[in-house]
């Protein structure tokens, strides 16, 4: 759960037992199932309306603040709900019923909860034909990096690329990562794919660079699960040292979420990769997790503004007034600026007349396999 040890995450687990506890005293049934889920049986409930309040009152406990041997702790939870006899009369059925409710609630975001719904259980078989397929996929090396440019808007010239994953399946074809990332993360996969991303994209950067093209970095997207591993960071230096990549070669890219998050863990985490001389940059700016007063104390060097703000650009007063707002906070702070998702002319315009120091997206290049990639920047590099 936290990258703090395993004493730590027994007592965490304890106290949010104890927390629900407190929601539903000693005349309902609560039981740990494993990991960090837990069964609740609410007995002789007359009415939803009485099964939400619940709900939102246990969520409610679990997320206020937690102190556990000294550590401040801030968690969420996800709840999945199934109703005897609505949904089934068999036990069995309905704790599997409310697990495919509870990956529905967390789709929809922290702190939620859902009812069961049959159109779930068809989801849930989806889903795991994709964890199914996917275990087969890291065993055959079926994943491919894809490499996009990221062009730097006053030199003209194409200065980075994102590391970006694509599944091709022989029975479900082209697998977009929304689908599948969020099974790899759920599963624990994301752990060995993570390592995997981290050191093929440093070899094909060194490669690169004995090849004599010398491009400036290549951006990596990290996950939450990811970090919370405690040996993360010595594996990256291990995958660092037998690559032969060098820091500044390496820009790792966080979502907003995973900054505040645990936050004390991760600045640890973030000071410790500057000091290996990568460079740190917030992905997705501008979704709905961060305060922008928080940006001045964060060890960070870029600011990448999320495609929703591009999109309308051109058009939209609003966009232009958030997207303004981001460039000069940002600058004013010392970072770099990268916007994402360009797409026309008239929106690369606005975003250098306005500053934004980097440009990524399908106006300058999809993303491209690493033989089209050094291509596409020995054409760029000759210009």
């Amino acid at each position: 759960m936290i990258p703090l040890g395993h004493s730590v995450g027994d007592e965490l687990l304890k106290s949010v037992s104890q927390r629900i506890l407190e929601v539903i005293g000693d005349k309902f049934f609560l039981a740990r199932l494993g990991g960090d889920e837990f069964v609740i049986v609410l007995d002789g409930i007359s009415s939803k309306e009485e099964v939400n309040r619940y709900a939102e009152e246990i969520l409610a406990q679990i997320s206020q603040l937690m102190i556990v041997n000294q550590h401040q702790l801030s968690v969420s939870g996800s709840l999945g709900i199934s109703l005897y006899p609505d949904h089934s009369d068999n036990a069995n059925t309905l704790i599997r019923y409310a697990d495919s409710a509870m990956y529905s609630a967390k789709e929809r975001g922290k702190n939620t909860y859902a009812y069961y719904e049959e159109q779930l259980s068809v989801d849930v078989r989806s889903r795991l034909n994709i964890e199914q397929l996917l275990k087969i996929a890291l065993q055959n090396n079926e994943l491919t990096l894809m490499y996009q440019p990221q062009y730097d808007l006053a030199e003209k010239k194409v200065s980075g690329a994102e590391v970006l994953i694509r599944w091709n399946n022989s029975s479900l074809g082209n697998v977009s990562p929304d689908e599948f990332i969020p099974v790899a993360e759920d599963t624990g996969m994301i752990i060995e794919m993570g390592y995997y991303i981290f050191e093929e994209a440093s070899k094909t950067l060194v490669e690169w660079h004995q090849k004599g093209y010398a491009l400036q970095r290549i951006s990596i997207n990290l996950s939450s699960v990811q970090l919370r591993q405690h040996d993360f960071l010595e594996k990256i230096k291990e995958i660092m040292k037998r690559t032969g990549v060098r820091g500044e070669q390496i820009e790792v890219e966080l979502t907003e979420r995973i900054l505040f998050e645990f936050s004390s863990s991760n600045l640890e985490l973030l000071n410790e990769f500057r000091k290996m001389g990568c460079e740190i940059s917030i992905d997705d700016f501008g979704t709905g997790y961060s305060s922008m007063s928080y940006l001045k104390d964060l060890p960070i060097d870029t600011v990448k503004i999320d495609k929703a703000f591009i999109d309308d650009l051109s058009t939209n007063m609003h966009d232009q007034k958030v997207v303004k707002a981001i460039i000069a906070l940002s600058k004013s702070l010392g970072y770099k600026v990268i916007a994402e998702g360009i797409e026309t002319e008239a929106q690369e315009h606005f975003l250098y007349e306005n500053r934004c120091d980097i440009g990524q997206g399908y106006y300058f290049s999809k993303p491209l396999e690493k033989e089209d990639f050094l291509e596409f920047f020995k054409e760029q590099s000759s210009q």
